[in-house]
């Protein structure tokens, strides 16, 4: 999967860098003018971002369990009609 730091140059901007890429990637997705660059970055950020790859804590409450369950769960869901 493409990192939203991809082509970027290395520094102390980069951050800020990388979430304005990946903000457009994100707005030119859902607006309709995504290019297949775009749908790989916001696939790759929403996998990160809602832990899919990530397995809980075993000291994880129940109520982190959950939490964690039901942000892969959406993922998933998003995931599985991409198929």
């Amino acid at each position: 999967m493409n990192s939203v730091s991809d082509d970027l140059p290395k520094g102390k901007r980069r951050g800020a860098q990388a979430a304005q890429k990946l903000a457009g990637a994100y707005q030119a997705l859902f607006e309709g003018r995504g290019a297949k660059k775009d749908a790989h970055l916001v696939i790759t950020d929403l996998s990160d971002y809602t832990g899919w790859l990530k397995v809980a804590d075993a000291n994880a409450t129940g109520e982190q369990r959950a939490y964690c369950d039901g942000q892969r769960s959406v993922y998933a869901r998003i995931f599985r009609f991409l198929r």
